[in-house]
C-alpha cells in the first residue's frame, strides 16, 4: 500500500515537474523567446492530456491522496505564471468531469499551506473555489462554508490593509455562496453556520467580511418576525411592576397552559426553535414572565408545567429561588411606600399571605432551598434602608421556619441570623406592637422565631450564643409572651385582642407552652356540653360564632394544621361513637374557612376527602355527612378538579346505599354531585376523565337519569368550548357507552344539533328504545282518571310510590288542563327568592352572623322534606341540620340547566330573557358564565380583504406594517398591527383543542381571499408563531397533525398568489420562512404533497425552494 502510495506521489511529481520544466535553452534566453499562441495551445493541451492520463489511472480511494500531493507541490511553487498553469490544469479536470469540484475545494482548503501569508497560491485557491463551486451540491457547499469561515476567523482584524487582495479573494467566494439568486444551498443553512460559528458579540472575523455577514443575518429579520409572537415585544412607555407591557397568561387555578409558556429551568428563556435572528428581547431571560406568574393565586401548578420540574424529581431551581426573593423585595418596598398596608384585606395583606404560601410549597418540594433564598435575600437587601416591610418578612419566614424547624437542622435556620442584624440594628428595646391589631402577630413574628430557634437549639444540646441580650430589642417581647401564658384570664382575650394567636405562633413546638392557647382556640369552635343553640332539624351543641378570617390569618401554618387536626378528630369521633349530639355552626364554618388555604392541603381538603368523608361514612353518621356536603357545596368554590372527581365517586358510592334512604340526605347527595358536575371547567374535563380511563363507572350514577344527562351537558359544553372535537373522541365513547348502559335516554332532535359532532354521532348510534307515543298518552289518561276519582291521600300516595314512571307526565298534564299544579308553591318560591336576596350576602366569609340570619330564614320559609300528600298527617318526622343550604341557592345549577336547554331553541329567547329578569337576582350566589369570543375571524377577513391588502405593490413595507412593537412605539398605530396582536393574545391563550381549529378556518375562509403577497405575509404573520406548539404537544393528536395541513395550506396560498402577481417583492422572506417550516417542524414527512405546489411556481421560485423537496429543476421546468 504505501508502495503504491510512493509510485503515485513520483508520478505526479514527475507531471508537475514536467509542467515546471522549460529546459536550458528556455532559461537562458528567457528574457527573448517569444512563444506563439499556437505553440502555447499545443502545449497547454498536452499538459491537459498527461493529467488526464495521470487522473483516470487512477483508482478511487488513490484519487483523494493523489490531489492533495498535488496541490501541497503547487502551494510550494514559486512561479506565478507556473501556478496559475497548475489551477488552469485543476479547473479543466472539473470542467471535464476528470475530478469532482467538492474534492478539488476540500483538497484546496485542507492544504497546511493555504494561509493568507502565501498571497498567491491563496488567492489562487479562493478564485477557483468561487469559480467551481456552483458544481457542488449543497450538502458539499455547506461543509466548504464552514471551513472557509474557519480560515476567514484566522485573519485577525488588526491586519492591515496590505492583505486586502487574500480578503478580496475570500469575500467574492462568501458572496457567491450567499448569493440568493444563485441559490448555492439553502439561505436558511447559511444563517444557521454563521450563527454557530459566530456565537458571540464581537467574534465576527476581519472587519472586511462583517458588513456581508451582519447583512445576511439581517436579511432573515423579516422571517424571525413571522414566527415571532408579537405582544412579547416590550412596549416603550407602559411601565409597569413586572417592566414594560408585554402580553401575560391569565393564570387559573388549571395549569393546561403552562406548556404554551415554557422556560428553561436554567437560565428561564423562552425555548425558540431555530438560530433565527429574533429580537433581543425574546432571546433573554423572561424572569419577569415568571415572577408575574409566582405572584399570581392559583400559580403553583403553571409555575411548575412552566419550569418542567415535578415533585418527583427534587430538583432544585436557582431562578425559580431568585424570583421568589424579587417578589419579597418588591413587597417589602410596597410596604415602605404605602400606609396601613397591613389593613383588612389589602393588597400587600393579600401579597405577603400568598408569598408565604409560595414559599412553603417551594422549599417544601425542594425546588428551592431555605439557606439559599435567605443568603440571596440578605444580599439584595444590603445597602437598602427597608423598615416598614421587615416585620412582614419575618412573618412570612415564621410560616415556613415554624412548621419545618422540628424536621430538619438548626444550621438550616441560622441564615435568618444575618437578616436579625441587617434589619434590626435597633440597640433599643423595640415598641411594643399593640395587640388588639392583627399587625401585632406580624410585629412579634421576630420574637416566635427567635423562640422557636432556641426550643430547636435545646433539643439539639447547642449553645446558641444569641440569648438575649445578644439582641436586647427581644428581651422584653418575649417576657410579655412568658408572662401571658400564666395570665388566669387569658381565655376571655380571644374576642379582645390577639394574645392567643401570638401565643400559639411562638410556641406551636413547645407543647408544654403551647397546649393552652391552642385547647382556647379549639374551646371557642367546639364548646362546651353546656352550650345550646336551635337549627334547622334539632339542637345543636356549641357555639355560633366562627373564628374571623382575621384571626385565621394571624396564625401560622404550623398553628392552622394543629387547630385542623383538632377538628378533624373532634368530627370522626362523634361520628365513630354514633353520638346524638350534631356539630356546632361555629366548628363547622372555621373548618369550611381553613379547608380554603393551600397550605395545609394535605390536612385540609385532601384530608376531608380521603379521610374524614369516608370515615364519616363507613359510621353512618348521617348527620355530620349531610352537614359535611352542605359545606362542600356552599363553602368551599376554589379546590383543585381532582378532589372534584373523588368526592363524586364518593357520592355515587353513597348513593348506592339503601340505609341512605332519607329524602333530605338523598337531596343533598343529588345536589352537590349536581353542583359538581355542573360545576366542572371546560378546561378541566377532559384531563379528569382521561385520568380514570379504567372506571368511568366511578364518575357516573347507576339510577340518576337526571345527573348522567347533566354529565354529557358538562361534556358537550367542554368540547364546545375547548375545541376538543378536533382531537380524538374515544376519551369520552366509554364514558358514553356507560351512561347508555345505566340510564339509558334519547335526546331530541334540536338537542342533538347543537352537540359536538362526536356525541351527536354517537347518540344517534345509540338510540334508546323509543315509546309507543299512543299507548303512553292512553296509559296518562288512564292514570290521570285514577288521579281524579282518588280522593284519599294515602291512597294517592302509596299508588304514586311504585316504579311507576309517568308521574312526571300526569304533571304536564296538569298543567296543560289547569294550567297550574299549586299556587301555593309558586308564592312560596318567589317568596323565598326575595327573602334570600336581602337576608345573606355571598360574602360569607367576611360575616360572623351568617348563622343567626341562616336560622331566620328558615324559621320564615320553612322547608318540609316529605310527601305533599303527607303534610297533614300526623307523622313524626326528623331533619338533619342544615348549615347553609336553602331551596333557592339549590335551584341555582337548575336553573344553569334551563337556561342551557333554552338556549337551543331560538324561538323561546323571550322566555329567557323573562326567567332571567324574574330569578336572575340568584345569580349574585354563582359563580360568573365563562365568557365567548366570535368576532376576530371576520375582523380578519376584513383586514384581508382591505385596500391596504388587496394592493399587489403596497406603499408601505408589510413587515412595518405588521409590526405591532414597532408600530406602538412609533404611535403609528396600524390597524394591521394591532390586529395582529390582538390574535396572538386570543389565539396563544387559546386550547389546542381550539387552536386545532385553525387547519379548517385557514381553509375555508382565509384561503380563498389570499390573492396579493402582502395578504399572504398577513397570514404567514397570524399562524406561522403558533407552528412551535403544534409540534411541542403533537402527542395529543389524533388526527393528521395540523401543522402538516397548516404549511400545506400556505403553499398552496402561495401558488395562488404567484399566479395573480407579476413581481413579488418578498420571496426570500417566504422562502426563508419555508426552510424553516421544512427544518425545524416537518422535515420530508409531506414531500409529496408540496412538490406538487412547488412545481407550479416561476421557476425563480422553483430554484429558491428546490431543496425543500430536492426537487430537479430541468424536470420541474419541463413540466
Amino acid at each position: 500500500m504505501e508502495t503504491t502510495a510512493l509510485l503515485v506521489e513520483s508520478k505526479v511529481e514527475q507531471f508537475i515537474g514536467d509542467v515546471l520544466y522549460e529546459g536550458e535553452l528556455a532559461v537562458a534566453f528567457h528574457g527573448f523567446i517569444v512563444h506563439s499562441a499556437d505553440d502555447q495551445v499545443k502545449i497547454f493541451k498536452r499538459y491537459q492530456e498527461n493529467l488526464k492520463n495521470l487522473l483516470t489511472s487512477l483508482s478511487e480511494a488513490e484519487l483523494a491522496p493523489t490531489l492533495a500531493h498535488y496541490v501541497k507541490l503547487l502551494s510550494i511553487t514559486k512561479n506565478n505564471q507556473k501556478m496559475k498553469l497548475l489551477f488552469s490544469l485543476l479547473d479543466y479536470g472539473v470542467a471535464n468531469n476528470i475530478v469532482s469540484a467538492r474534492l478539488v475545494c476540500e483538497t484546496l482548503l485542507k492544504c497546511e499551506n493555504l494561509v493568507y501569508t502565501n498571497e498567491d497560491f491563496w488567492c489562487l485557491s479562493f478564485m477557483l473555489i468561487d469559480k467551481i463551486i456552483s458544481g457542488i451540491d449543497y450538502k458539499g457547499v455547506r461543509d466548504l462554508l464552514k471551513t472557509i469561515l474557519d480560515k476567514a476567523q484566522g485573519i485577525k482584524s488588526a491586519v492591515n490593509v496590505a492583505v486586502m487582495s487574500q480578503l478580496r479573494a475570500v469575500q467574492k467566494v462568501l458572496e457567491t455562496i450567499f448569493d440568493r439568486n444563485d441559490c448555492l444551498l439553502p439561505s436558511y443553512l447559511i444563517l444557521d453556520e454563521l450563527q454557530k460559528k459566530l456565537p458571540a458579540r464581537g467574534s465576527y472575523p476581519h472587519w472586511k467580511f462583517s458588513k456581508l455577514i451582519s447583512a445576511f443575518i439581517d436579511s432573515f429579520r423579516p422571517t424571525a418576525q413571522m414566527v415571532s409572537v408579537s405582544v412579547f415585544m416590550e412596549i416603550k412607555g407602559d411601565e409597569t411592576a413586572y417592566g414594560r407591557s408585554k402580553l401575560l397568561p391569565v393564570v387559573g387555578h388549571s395549569a393546561t397552559l403552562g406548556n404554551v409558556w415554557k422556560l428553561d429551568p436554567v437560565t428561564a428563556k423562552a425555548p425558540l426553535r431555530g438560530l433565527l435572528p429574533y429580537n433581543k428581547e425574546l432571546l433573554e431571560p423572561q424572569t419577569s414572565l415568571l415572577r408575574y406568574v409566582l405572584e399570581q393565586p392559583y400559580s403553583r401548578e403553571m409555575v411548575c408545567s412552566m419550569l418542567g420540574v415535578s415533585k418527583q424529581q427534587k430538583q432544585r431551581c436557582p431562578v425559580l429561588e431568585e424570583q421568589l426573593v424579587e417578589l419579597i423585595v418588591s413587597a417589602m418596598e410596597k410596604s415602605e411606600n404605602e400606609l396601613d398596608s397591613m389593613e383588612d384585606g389589602g393588597p400587600t395583606q393579600l401579597l405577603w399571605q400568598h408569598l408565604s404560601s409560595q414559599l412553603i410549597y417551594f422549599v417544601l418540594f425542594q425546588y428551592a432551598s431555605f439557606p439559599h433564598i435567605i443568603m440571596i435575600l440578605h444580599n439584595k437587601l444590603v445597602g437598602r434602608n427597608l423598615r416598614k416591610g421587615r416585620d412582614h418578612l419575618m412573618w412570612v419566614l415564621l410560616q415556613f421556619i415554624s412548621g419545618s424547624i422540628q424536621k430538619n437542622l438548626l444550621n438550616d435556620f441560622l441564615p435568618v441570623m444575618k437578616l436579625y442584624d441587617l434589619l434590626y440594628p435597633e440597640k433599643e428595646p423595640l415598641p411594643f406592637p399593640d395587640i388588639t391589631k392583627a399587625s401585632s402577630t406580624h410585629a412579634l413574628a421576630i420574637t416566635s422565631i427567635w423562640i422557636h430557634l432556641m426550643k430547636k437549639a435545646q433539643v439539639e444540646k447547642v449553645n446558641l450564643q444569641g440569648k438575649p441580650p445578644l439582641f436586647p430589642f427581644l428581651y422584653h417581647l418575649e417576657k410579655y409572651l412568658q408572662s401571658s401564658l400564666n395570665n388566669n384570664n387569658l381565655s376571655h382575650t380571644l374576642n379582645t385582642d390577639y394574645r392567643i394567636p401570638l401565643l400559639c405562633n411562638a410556641y406551636s413546638t413547645n407543647q408544654d407552652c403551647f397546649t393552652r392557647p391552642m385547647a382556647i382556640l379549639v374551646e371557642a369552635v367546639q364548646g362546651t356540653q353546656k352550650q345550646q343553640a336551635s337549627l334547622t332539624g334539632g339542637a345543636v351543641t356549641g357555639p355560633i360564632k366562627p373564628l374571623s378570617m382575621s384571626v385565621l390569618d394571624s396564625l401560622t401554618v404550623h398553628t392552622k394544621m394543629s387547630l385542623i387536626h383538632n377538628i378533624v378528630t373532634h368530627v370522626m369521633k362523634l361520628a365513630q361513637a354514633k353520638s346524638t349530639h350534631v356539630l356546632s355552626p361555629a366548628l363547622v364554618e372555621t373548618y369550611s374557612r381553613l379547608l380554603v388555604y393551600s397550605e395545609i392541603e394535605s390536612l385540609g381538603i385532601k384530608g376531608f376527602i380521603t379521610h374524614l368523608l369516608p370515615t364519616v361514612f363507613r359510621s353512618h353518621a348521617w348527620g355530620i355527612l349531610h352537614t359535611l356536603l352542605e359545606m362542600f357545596s356552599y363553602r368551599l368554590h376554589h379546590f383543585q378538579p381532582h378532589y372534584r372527581v373523588q368526592l363524586l365517586n364518593h357520592l355515587h358510592s353513597l348513593a348506592a346505599v339503601p340505609q341512605t334512604n332519607q329524602t333530605q340526605l338523598h337531596l343533598c347527595v343529588q345536589s352537590t354531585a349536581l353542583k359538581l358536575i355542573a360545576g366542572m371547567g371546560s378546561a378541566e374535563v377532559q384531563p379528569q376523565l382521561c385520568r380514570l380511563p379504567s372506571e368511568p363507572k366511578s364518575l357516573l350514577s347507576n339510577e340518576s337519569e337526571e345527573l348522567n344527562k347533566v354529565l354529557v351537558l358538562t361534556l358537550a359544553r367542554a368540547i364546545h368550548v375547548t375545541g376538543s372535537e378536533t382531537l380524538s373522541g374515544s376519551w369520552c365513547k366509554e364514558i358514553l357507552t356507560t351512561i347508555m348502559q345505566h340510564t339509558p335516554h334519547s335526546w331530541s332532535s334540536f338537542t342533538l344539533q347543537c352537540f359536538p359532532k362526536v356525541l351527536a354521532d354517537f347518540f344517534y348510534h345509540h338510540q334508546a328504545p323509543k315509546e309507543n307515543k299512543a299507548q303512553l298518552k292512553r296509559s296518562v289518561e288512564e292514570e290521570y282518571k285514577k288521579w281524579k276519582t282518588m280522593s284519599n291521600e294515602n291512597d294517592i300516595i302509596s299508588h304514586f310510590s311504585g316504579s311507576s314512571p309517568l308521574f312526571l307526565c300526569l304533571l304536564w298534564k296538569m298543567l296543560l288542563d289547569n294550567d297550574r299544579i299549586s299556587t301555593i308553591a309558586y308564592q312560596r318560591l318567589h317568596l323565598c327568592f326575595i327573602g334570600v336576596m336581602f337576608v345573606n350576602s355571598p360574602e360569607h366569609w367576611k360575616q360572623s352572623d351568617w348563622h343567626e340570619k341562616h336560622l331566620m330564614f328558615h324559621r320564615i320559609y320553612q322547608e318540609k322534606f316529605y310527601f305533599e300528600g303527607l303534610h297533614d298527617l300526623n307523622a313524626q318526622h326528623t331533619y338533619l341540620p342544615v348549615y347553609f343550604g336553602n331551596v333557592c341557592l339549590r335551584f341555582l345549577p337548575v336553573m344553569d340547566i334551563v337556561i342551557h336547554r333554552f338556549l337551543e331553541l331560538p324561538t323561546v329567547s323571550i322566555s329567557v330573557e323573562g326567567l332571567l329578569d324574574t330569578l336572575g337576582c340568584l345569580y349574585k350566589f354563582h359563580a360568573l358564565p365563562e365568557a365567548y369570543w366570535g368576532v376576530l375571524n371576520d375582523r380578519i377577513l376584513d383586514v384581508m380583504q382591505s385596500p391596504l391588502l388587496t394592493n399587489s405593490m403596497p406603499d408601505i413595507d408589510p413587515f412595518l406594517m405588521f409590526d405591532f412593537a414597532g408600530s406602538y412605539n412609533s404611535m403609528t398605530e396600524l390597524p394591521c398591527s394591532y390586529l395582529v396582536a390582538l390574535t396572538h393574545a386570543v389565539w396563544y391563550h387559546a386550547s389546542i383543542g381550539q387552536i386545532c381549529t385553525l387547519t379548517q378556518l385557514l381553509k375555508t375562509k382565509f384561503k380563498p381571499a389570499v390573492k396579493t403577497e402582502v395578504q399572504f405575509i398577513f397570514i404567514c404573520h397570524l399562524v406561522a408563531p403558533f407552528l412551535q406548539r403544534f409540534y411541542l404537544e403533537r402527542t395529543r393528536y389524533a388526527m393528521e397533525n395540523p401543522w402538516f395541513q397548516i404549511t400545506v395550506e400556505l403553499y398552496e396560498m402561495l401558488e395562488t398568489v404567484d399566479k395573480n402577481c407579476e413581481q413579488l417583492q418578498y420571496i426570500d422572506a417566504v422562502c426563508d420562512l419555508l426552510y424553516h417550516i421544512k427544518y425545524m417542524f416537518i422535515g420530508d414527512a409531506i414531500k409529496n404533497e408540496i412538490e406538487k405546489s412547488i412545481r407550479n411556481l416561476r421557476p425563480a421560485i422553483q430554484r429558491k425552494l428546490r431543496f425543500i423537496t430536492h426537487l430537479n429543476i430541468e424536470e420541474g421546468t419541463a413540466t
